[in-house]
């Protein structure tokens, strides 16, 4: 009551009150960004423990299949083998399905493009009409329609060269390249990526990823 100026004082009264009130709020605010933060972190670590467990399983899964010498199973192994691992990380990949004239052994979309699958696991290695015959049901699907052929039993070089080079459509992925990805030494995505860039950028429908590089 004595202060020179009461009305400047009861204002600064009510700015100190206002910042108080503030902090608190603040206070609060990062109190509750910091549990979500710590409970993102739990969700991320569930995740990747979950996944990590499922692609041991997978990679079991893949290995007992190079001892097993009925290729007719291997192949629908495989086929559920791709859906699973493109699955856990969230691409999703249709099964196997018959139009009314060929049967496609998977379709997935993949930055914008979407890809033809078609999944190999026998004793032979394919032939340059067996991959033609695939490069044909990319071919007769909309024009930005891409393939991803998956040859367990890997592809010989001279076939390989019989697809590269301009016009380049499709990218191919042997058993190395598997066992990379389902060991964890290269991401799904990743893979993809780097086989995708080296068919755009230098029309090699295949690369190894034992030339990846992180």
């Amino acid at each position: 009551e004595k202060v020179p100026d009461r009305d400047a004082a009861l204002q600064a009264l009510r700015e100190l009150k206002g910042l108080a009130v503030s902090h608190d709020l603040y206070v609060e605010e990062k109190k509750a960004e910091g549990s979500q933060r710590q409970e993102l972190a739990k969700q991320r670590e569930k995740i990747v423990a979950e996944r990590s467990t499922k692609m041991s399983e997978l990679q079991k899964t893949f290995t007992q299949g190079l001892t097993n010498l009925d290729r007719q199973a291997t192949g629908y192994v495989l086929e559920d083998l791709l859906r699973e691992l493109f699955g856990l990380f969230d691409i999703d990949y249709r099964r196997p399905y018959k139009t009314a004239v060929e049967q496609i052994d998977g379709h997935v979309n993949f930055e914008g493009f979407d890809y033809i699958v078609e999944a190999r696991w026998r004793k032979d290695q394919p032939t340059e009409a067996e991959i033609s015959g695939f490069q044909g049901k990319v071919e007769r699907k909309l024009e930005s329609t891409r393939g991803l052929f998956v040859a367990v039993q890997g592809v010989r070089h001279e076939v390989v060269n019989s697809f590269s080079g301009r016009g380049c459509n499709i990218i191919i992925m042997d058993g190395f390249d598997l066992a990379q990805i389902l060991e964890g030494r290269v991401d799904l995505r990743d893979a993809l990526k780097f086989k995708i860039e080296k068919a755009a950028q230098e029309g090699r429908a295949f690369v190894s990823l034992g030339e990846f590089q992180r």
